[in-house]
């Protein structure tokens, strides 16, 4: 059986369908980073970068490319809708579902008609990249001797705006905790708050963070770790 896993981090880039940039005076935007690699430019089919999302599949050789389109739904409150893929070569299925999710659980501005935030349709384009490199998955569990230890930690700023409107709520990540004690992917798990501002504070304030990284058979291992960021504001 080939063994497949999908890494997630960096800028996602989006266009907007039906002349999106005419249609609001403010189109959709990602609040946090999403998706990881190094953004190519193509200037004949897009207006901006595209993405490269790392996988890892045995099955095939290493350094195969695929190419995806996903079309989302981005609600007037920055949520997730829908996500379907327009466009896509053969290959696994699992990566593809994978990034499919990973979007899903993403949090955004909303696009914005005359001040008023409205919901709006999106174009992610992507490219799929197999590294041929092996990590663990956001839902693998790794048997360990001894769990990371977190050795510096880094609070989040707390947004002034969300402040003004009192919001508040527990925002729970997910991330790996690499060989070296450094933080690699980094995924929003749960956000009570709903907040895309909170969420992408949390996110910042974790990639700071520096571990004592996971044993295994007196070997450094890279694991995932759920971590909570509380933000609660004083009476």
């Amino acid at each position: 059986m080939s063994r497949i896993v999908v890494s997630l981090l960096m800028t996602a880039v989006f266009l907007c369908l039906n002349g999106c940039r005419a249609e609001y005076d403010t189109p959709p935007s990602p609040s946090l980073n999403i998706l990881t690699g190094t953004a190519a430019y193509d200037s004949s089919r897009y207006a901006t970068s595209l993405n490269y999302v790392e996988y890892t599949d045995s099955a095939t050789p290493a350094g195969t490319l695929r190419i995806l389109e996903l079309e989302a739904t981005i609600n007037a409150r920055g949520g997730v809708s829908t996500v379907k893929l327009l466009h896509g070569d053969t290959g696994p299925d699992q990566p593809v579902h994978q990034v499919m999710k990973r979007v899903i659980d993403c949090s955004f501005s909303p696009a914005v008609r005359q001040s008023v935030p409205v919901e709006a349709t999106i174009i992610i384009p992507i490219y799929l990249r197999n590294t041929g490199i092996t990590k663990p998955s956001p839902d693998e569990m790794i048997p360990v001797d001894e769990q990371p230890v977190p050795m510096e930690q880094k609070q989040p700023v707390y947004p002034p705006e969300e402040i003004a409107k009192k919001v508040q709520g527990v925002v729970w990540l997910k991330a790996l905790v690499t060989e070296t004690g450094t933080v690699g992917d980094v995924m929003v798990w749960k956000n009570t708050s709903s907040s895309p501002a909170l969420a992408a504070a949390a996110v910042d304030a974790i990639r700071q963070w520096k571990f004592k990284p996971a044993v295994q058979q007196k070997q450094n291992v890279a694991v995932w770790c759920a971590i909570p960021f509380r933000f609660k504001l004083s009476q």
